[in-house]
């Protein structure tokens, strides 16, 4: 009687403990995909492409920043290549949140630029608008 309670025992525990992982494998799979599958909705449906106004108020100021930070660096090592690629993604951004805020994107009648002074100017009318931007970085003049 001892020897086939053993005998249940080694046959029956590792079959238990198998099922025990593939369910607990299973569930944290399913719950795996679940947060996936709702991170990537997220709280609101995005449009392909298109970043939420807060996320494009934060990449605006870290820009903006890291624009500011190049202007004061004496040595002006990483100079003027780093700095035109920081107010061309400067120039994008800008433009998504224009969108964004239904902002006409430029005056009618005047053709688009990219410059300096044009983004100034597009980044005060966003400030007007009511987007958070940090007052005492808007674009220092350099020559590069």
């Amino acid at each position: 009687m001892l020897r086939q309670a053993v005998a249940v025992a080694l046959v029956a525990l590792p079959i238990l403990i198998g099922v025990v992982v593939m369910t607990t494998t299973l569930f944290s799979a399913g719950a795996r995909r679940a947060r996936r599958a709702s991170s990537a909705a997220g709280p609101r449906r995005r449009r392909r492409g298109v970043m939420p106004i807060e996320e494009l108020a934060s990449e605006l100021r870290r820009l903006l920043r890291e624009h500011d930070r190049l202007l004061r660096d004496p040595s002006g090592a990483r100079g003027g290549r780093r700095l035109l690629t920081v107010e061309a993604l400067l120039h994008e951004r800008v433009q998504d949140a224009s969108r964004a805020l239904g902002l006409p994107l430029r005056p009618v009648g005047i053709a688009p630029s990219r410059t300096r002074q044009d983004l100034v100017v597009r980044l005060r009318r966003l400030a007007a608008a009511g987007l958070v931007l940090p007052d005492d970085v808007f674009l220092r003049s350099r020559s590069i």
